[in-house]
């Protein structure tokens, strides 16, 4: 009598993986600074779309083991972090509400291919 099929999981160590990602994506880790103050930067835009009396503001706040870009802008659903921000690869900026409020970059080229 055979024993039954044993399923193994998969695991992995996030915070490792997040590090592996990292370094692949981005060339330095002044490069994901820049991205996510960028984000924070697209954010405020896409607020001020639509409301122009707020006082934007950017924090970015560095200790001995984190770097934290904090921002007053549109602001994400759970749904949208999951769909967008947490989807490697991903964006939610190729919208209608994004072109209207100037957060896309033209495209470059060298990257494309």
């Amino acid at each position: 009598m055979s024993s039954p099929e044993k399923r193994i999981p998969f695991k992995l160590k996030f915070s490792r993986m997040l590090e592996l990602l990292a370094d692949q994506i981005y060339q330095s880790p002044l490069a994901l600074l820049q991205e996510n103050t960028q984000n924070a930067f697209d954010a405020i835009c896409m607020r001020k779309a639509h409301d122009d009396t707020f006082a934007p503001e950017i924090h970015v706040t560095v200790d001995d083991h984190n770097v934290v870009v904090t921002d007053n802008g549109i602001g994400m659903t759970a749904e949208e972090i999951e769909t967008h921000f947490w989807y490697a690869g991903r964006s939610g900026k190729n919208t209608d509400a994004a072109r209207a409020a100037g957060v896309l970059r033209p495209v470059d080229n060298r990257l494309a291919s």
